[in-house]
């Protein structure tokens, strides 16, 4: 029996090299018919656009109305309240391609106020458009106009100097021609203006012969805004001012009258206060005065404003323009405080010399306010005498007596002393 080898012949893999190829080919020809269907799709898109045109709407926002024959208004003492600025929106419709090219100044929104009178007032809004655009909507159809009566107010022009200046400087000798300007408009509007102001580089300011700068006006309400819905008869302010030198001085305040018996009256106020003025102005003078408080009839606590008398070319610094002194007027209380004389200081004794005191006994009586009088102590008071130009020998000198308390008076029993001056040994 023959013996044979028999053969396991492979069969062949499913596809090989040729169902690749078939599988790319798949996947080719179907990017192809994809790529053709966008570039049809494109091709019809930009057809309809440029060839069909379709019609669309659309909607133009805040397009500004403006009123017609406010003259007539104005004829009658009458004026638009907010200062006629209104706004609508504006729907329409036309060609794709028209309304592309649609400008918003080719869309004029008007209101014609012939006929209408102070109070509410609904006023159809008119809109005009280019022949390639037809009017769908406006909205609103109809404004509130609120008409009130015109009223014109003269107000003073208020300077306001920005940026920083120079050490111990301030610009003064201000002129500001007009110095006042007409404010006009709606009442409720001119209501709402509290200033009329401008505000200046005080950088144009730097010299002590004068100088001179051109500044533009606004009205601000009392929160400092400005007020957009109101008239000024001028825009702009021509402002003339000095660079000037500050300096400190002593304030004098007197007062005049009497608010009755058993009152007395305490006044609290600066002591001192910055002046400006010239250099040479400024020189020789070291206190100003203030227009006496007038006492009567005062009763309680009254904050009472100060005015400055002061001498030609001199102006008050600006942080001391709103002077105001308390002036408490009620009954008086009294404290009487002991002292010898080794309590009175002397002051001013020449070189080489001492001075002794004969004793005494000083009664120091001091009245005040009930409040002013509660804690005072004689740690609160001083006793002092000058012995300045005092040759040696004996002599009466003047007894001072003051208090570090703002009380009503001091009075010192007796109110002078004998002093005997010798060379020291």
């Amino acid at each position: 029996m023959s013996e044979f080898n028999t053969m396991k012949i492979k069969p062949p893999e499913s596809g090989g090299k040729d169902g690749e190829r078939e599988e790319r080919k798949g996947k080719s020809q179907k990017i192809i018919t994809m790529a053709i269907s966008l570039v049809i799709a494109l091709f019809l898109w930009g057809y309809v656009i440029g060839e069909v045109n379709p019609p669309k709407k659309t909607t133009i926002y805040d397009v500004p109305v403006e009123l017609m024959n406010v003259d007539s208004l104005t004829e009658k003492g009458l004026a638009v309240q907010g200062g006629g600025n209104y706004t609508v929106d504006v729907v329409v419709k036309g060609k794709r391609a028209d309304l592309n090219k649609l400008k918003e100044d080719e869309i004029i929104a008007t209101a014609d106020l012939v006929g209408f009178g102070k109070g509410k007032n609904y006023v159809a809004v008119n809109v005009s458009l280019p022949s390639s655009a037809d009017l769908v909507e406006v909205k609103p159809s109809k404004i509130l106009v609120i008409i009130e009566d015109l009223v014109e107010v003269s107000m003073p022009v208020e300077v306001v100097f920005t940026g920083k200046m120079g050490n111990n400087t301030e610009i003064g000798g201000v002129e500001i021609k007009p110095a006042e300007i007409e404010v006009s408009g709606a009442k409720s509007d001119v209501a709402e203006v509290e200033r009329v102001q401008v505000s200046m580089d005080s950088g144009l300011f730097q010299s002590e012969e004068g100088s001179r700068a051109q500044g533009t006006v606004a009205a601000l309400n009392g929160a400092g805004l400005k007020v957009e819905t109101v008239h000024l008869s001028s825009d702009t302010v021509d402002v003339t001012g000095f660079l000037m030198q500050l300096k400190e001085v002593e304030l004098i305040v007197k007062t005049q009258g009497s608010p009755g018996d058993r009152l007395g009256v305490t006044i609290d106020a600066l002591k001192k206060i910055k002046i400006k003025g010239l250099k040479d102005n400024l020189k020789e003078i070291t206190s100003v005065e203030a227009e006496p408080i007038d006492l009567s009839g005062l009763s309680g606590v009254n904050e009472i404003p100060l005015k400055l008398r002061l001498p030609a070319g001199i102006e008050a610094a600006e942080a001391f323009l709103d002077l105001k002194a308390t002036v408490t007027v009620e009954e008086m209380h009294s404290k009487v405080f002991t002292f010898t004389q080794e309590n009175v200081d002397f002051n001013n004794l020449s070189s080489g010399y001492k001075a002794e005191a004969e004793p005494v006994s000083v009664a120091v009586t001091v009245t005040g306010t009930r409040e002013a009088l509660q804690d005072l102590t004689g740690e609160n008071i001083v006793l002092s005498a000058d012995l300045q130009g005092f040759a040696a020998g004996s002599g009466e000198v003047k007894i001072r007596v003051s208090c570090n308390r703002n009380v009503h008076s001091i009075v010192a029993e007796p109110d002078t002393i004998s002093v005997t001056v010798s060379e020291e040994e």
